[in-house]
């Protein structure tokens, strides 16, 4: 990022930063390499990319992804999915709620 860009923190146009989950964020949260990843939170039954690398040569790119199963496989990075944003909470931040419709996720710095 530099300060022409329209989304950095250095030049005021994003207060609160957000990020695309890594691989290790998605381990940690369960996830695995393996046909046995359906049952942790992070598997929506929706493909989608992280922001962690796998390969580079000078002419393709893989980065590690989140397949519907919830399983990580790597992939070119020409095909057209989704992704997974992440915000990073302080230690003191207050959640409440449900995350539903009727009851969402009230975030509170303490």
């Amino acid at each position: 990022c530099n300060d022409e860009d329209k989304f950095t923190v250095a030049n005021k146009k994003l207060k609160y930063p957000v990020g695309l989950i890594t691989i290790d964020e998605a381990v940690y949260a369960g996830g695995e390499y393996s046909d046995k990843s359906s049952g942790y939170y992070l598997n929506t039954g929706h493909y989608y990319w992280t922001m962690s690398p796998f390969y580079f040569s000078g002419s393709s790119a893989d980065v590690w992804s989140v397949y519907t199963s919830g399983d990580f496989y790597y992939n070119f990075v020409y095909y057209s999915r989704g992704v997974r944003p992440v915000v990073n909470l302080v230690s003191k931040t207050l959640v409440s709620g449900k995350g539903t419709s009727d009851e969402p996720y009230v975030v509170v710095e303490n």
